[in-house]
């Protein structure tokens, strides 16, 4: 009996991890894409830091899944640096922001748009 529940445990451990490992990032993307509008259209400081931190929370998140259209480790590596090179520039203008910058940063923010656009070209739309 004890070897019959230890070997259903095992295979429900199998499917968990089975499971949490087939997650896409697509829910994490869609959140990125909301937050990046709200630092657009932000009109203070405050609210672009906490569109910033959300943004960067759900950027983390996405950059540690594997999109569908990932295959390979390689892809997979160069999709988190490319992850990375975002959060920076989020980081990095949300600095400007709390600096009472907040033109400057949302014209730093611009190039999320264009780093969205390469990125998607490169890792979702091939």
């Amino acid at each position: 009996m004890k070897k019959l529940l230890s070997l259903l445990s095992i295979i429900s451990l199998s499917f968990v991890i089975t499971a949490c490992g087939g997650e896409d990032a697509r829910s994490e993307m869609q959140m990125m894409g909301r937050y990046n509008s709200e630092l657009m259209s932000a009109s203070s400081a405050e609210e672009f830091h906490k569109a910033a931190d959300n943004l960067t929370k759900f950027s983390v998140e996405a950059m540690n899944k594997r999109p569908s259209t990932v295959k390979s480790d390689e892809e997979f590596n160069a999709y988190q640096q490319a992850m990375k090179k975002f959060i920076e520039v989020v980081m990095q203008a949300d600095q400007l922001a709390q600096q009472g910058k907040l033109a400057d940063a949302k014209a730093l923010t611009l190039q999320l748009s264009d780093m969205k656009k390469q990125y998607h070209a490169e890792f979702k739309n091939k």
